[in-house]
């Protein structure tokens, strides 16, 4: 009898370390404050900070597994390098993984002919310039860096435009897209001190 109790109890705990193993990883990205003036945005942040209140609260997501970058915080390269080291590096095949992104969405035109619209689609970080491609977070640079997430079990919200069809601004006084982007002619500087 004491050996049955004794291997139940080695079950109870293999089992109970097994579900305690599983972590749970959320990068978050809002953007209001762009550089351009007439990009700027109301409400990301405040989507953002409400998003990880939600994943803590409602979804038991650690506190400490909740990364969040705002505004300044959200250029380019730290977007890439936190999917890098935060959701990849960090997160292993049984856990859960959350991206969120809200901000600006745009396109260019397709270089390498894998989009039957000949558009790329990519996400607009804070250091957003069209005339510098290092600052696009393109959908084939993260179709790359989703795919090497160890787990299966991830959520990926982008609330931009050219993500779907869905708004949040029923105003139709209010342009919420950057307008389509001559990559040869665009001056960062010249726009953002046109007004």
């Amino acid at each position: 009898m004491r050996h049955v109790l004794a291997m139940a109890l080695l079950l109870v705990l293999t089992t109970a370390g097994a579900v305690d193993a599983i972590q749970k990883w959320a990068l978050l990205v809002g953007i209001n404050e762009y550089r351009v003036e007439r990009w700027k945005l109301k409400g990301c942040v405040n989507d953002v900070l409400m998003t990880k209140q939600l994943l803590i609260d409602k979804f038991g997501f650690p506190e400490a597994n909740v990364k969040t970058l705002l505004d300044e915080e959200a250029t380019a390269d730290r977007i890439r390098q936190s999917l890098e080291e935060w959701l990849i590096v960090k997160s292993k095949p049984e856990d859960i993984v959350y991206f969120h992104f809200s901000g600006h969405g745009a396109q260019v035109k397709d270089t390498d002919g894998d989009e039957a619209d000949g558009m790329d689609e990519f996400l607009c970080p804070v250091d957003f310039n069209p005339g510098n491609g290092k600052t696009l977070v393109t959908d084939d640079q993260l179709k790359k860096l989703f795919a090497r997430i160890p787990t299966k079990n991830v959520t990926i919200v982008t609330d931009c435009c050219h993500s779907g069809t869905g708004t949040r601004d029923i105003s139709l006084n209010r342009k919420r897209a950057i307008d389509s982007i001559d990559l040869e002619h665009f001056a960062l500087a010249e726009e953002a001190n046109e007004n």
